[in-house]
């Protein structure tokens, strides 16, 4: 049997505790004034570009790294 690995971007377990601690989102990528992040809200997963207090959201189907559906 094999076990099926977990992704460390997707694995919705992290993301439910890290959501009590107010925490839903990881940094995948920081520029200078921007960056980018994948989270977990109300609506689902998404990915997010940020940049001088601004930002826009992306709700994502799948994993952009394992290829998994969210």
């Amino acid at each position: 049997m094999v076990k099926k690995q977990k992704c460390e971007f997707c694995d919705e377990t992290k993301y439910e505790k890290d959501y009590y601690a107010g925490q839903v989102s990881k940094r995948l990528a920081n520029g200078g004034w921007t960056g980018l992040d994948i989270g977990k809200d109300y609506k689902g997963f998404y990915l997010q570009a940020l940049g001088d207090g601004e930002g826009d959201k992306v709700y994502i189907k799948y994993c952009p790294f394992c290829g998994r559906k969210l």
